[in-house]
């Protein structure tokens, strides 16, 4: 895969107007697609969870669904954080929101056509290794931190307006796709 490729997959990258983060981020998930073994086609049909084989969301739509929730709340949020005289950098939001789960492509794999849990996915969870990843590819820290702690390993850890902000719209999409099917 390429950067036109992930473009395509997310096309939100283009909202990131530092040139180098968006740069590198684009290279942390072609690293990650690669890692974990998915192709062009098969990258499409990740599922968001294994929690929940019920839920017929994929994980590119999930990334896709939680960056267009930051995107619609970020001005109001903004204008909030402005008055408070707290930074709250779009450039971090949308590159966090792209990121947030790169490391499901390193915890996922199929094997005898299901998806279970890779051996990588098994010593460690999506937020550490897509942040380690995300690390390497030289993404700044408040946005590793992000990626780190937007799950359960969030839930006590101090947070950036940045990180708080994405891990609130992350579980507000991850709540309607998921729990929403939870009757079904």
């Amino acid at each position: 895969m390429n950067h036109t490729d992930i473009q395509g997959m997310f096309p939100r990258f283009n909202e990131i107007t530092d040139e180098a983060l968006r740069t590198n981020a684009i290279e942390t998930v072609i690293e990650a697609i690669q890692v974990g073994g998915w192709d062009a086609s098969s990258v499409y049909e990740i599922p968001l969870t294994l929690e929940r084989s019920n839920t017929k969301v994929t994980l590119i739509e999930h990334i896709n669904s939680v960056v267009e929730a930051c995107m619609a709340g970020y001005d109001a949020v903004k204008e909030f954080k402005n008055r408070q005289g707290l930074r709250f950098d779009k450039n971090i939001v949308v590159a966090g929101a792209l990121l947030h789960d790169v490391g499901k492509f390193l915890e996922y794999t199929v094997e005898d056509g299901s998806y279970v849990t890779s051996p990588k996915g098994k010593i460690m969870r999506h937020p550490l290794s897509g942040a380690l990843l995300a690390s390497k590819h030289g993404i700044p820290d408040e946005i590793v931190q992000l990626i780190a702690m937007h799950s359960h390993e969030g839930e006590h850890a101090k947070h950036t307006a940045e990180s708080a902000f994405v891990r609130d719209m992350d579980l507000l999409v991850y709540d309607a796709t998921v729990y929403g099917t939870k009757y079904n």
